[in-house]
């Protein structure tokens, strides 16, 4: 998908997510051509949310070089990368994602995400912007 066919996501077409996030963990090596983003996130099963299986969680941009799932008990099924998502399968109801992406702050003209505005490097994170920085649940 790219920036001029990308459909607003309305309130009314969210549900709660399957998984909480309840630690985020980020490294950067900022650089305006090639920066790098380690990810360490800690999930837990969402009591309150539909019955789900699976972790979904979104990303623009990314050029992933390192996913790892650590479960504190039972395994899951296989990760997957498609389009705009990375697919936990068969998560169990803890577990930490490791993952290590590159962006490219110089040619991003978006305006989200991490974007070089020559001297500086900026963030634009609200809506959508923090996907073109590293994979994560969607709002």
């Amino acid at each position: 998908m790219t920036e001029a066919n990308h459909s607003p996501t309305l309130l009314r077409d969210y549900s709660r997510p399957p998984f909480l996030i309840g630690q985020t963990e980020l490294d950067f090596d900022l650089d305006e051509a090639r920066t790098r983003v380690k990810s360490r996130l800690s999930f837990k099963r969402n009591p309150a949310a539909p019955d789900s299986s699976d972790l979904v969680l979104v990303g623009r941009d990314l050029d992933t070089q390192h996913v790892r799932v650590e479960a504190e008990s039972g395994t899951c099924g296989p990760v997957e990368i498609a389009d705009e998502t990375l697919r936990v399968s068969d998560a169990p109801d803890r577990f930490r994602l490791e993952t290590e992406v590159f962006i490219h702050p110089d040619r991003n003209r978006s305006l989200d995400g991490l974007y070089y505005s020559p001297p500086n490097l900026c963030t634009q994170c609200e809506p959508e912007g923090f996907r073109k920085i590293t994979w994560y649940l969607d709002r």
